[in-house]
């Protein structure tokens, strides 16, 4: 996240409805997930939605598959809704 973080300030400084972020809080998220804070983690992934669905054609611009992504980022979701590994 670290690297990210590092191009986000250096491309889109302050916007924090950038695509960056949004990848910066998926590994944030998947951090907090893999310790255990399964609030911490939802409320991350939730805001990294949002900011892909804002920006969905972003995502294909970085060769990235949105709905793909969105779709497996929905079920990590439930995984911490319902509070499992």
């Amino acid at each position: 996240h670290e690297i990210l973080e590092e191009y986000w300030k250096q491309s889109d400084p302050g916007n924090k409805d950038s695509i960056w972020v949004g990848l910066i809080l998926v590994a944030v998220s998947t951090y907090h997930h893999r310790r255990g804070n399964f609030n911490g983690a939802k409320r991350t992934l939730e805001k990294a939605l949002r900011i892909f669905e804002m920006h969905a054609h972003f995502l294909s611009k970085l060769g990235i598959n949105g709905p793909d992504l969105l779709n497996l980022l929905n079920d990590r979701l439930l995984a911490m809704e319902t509070r499992q590994a």
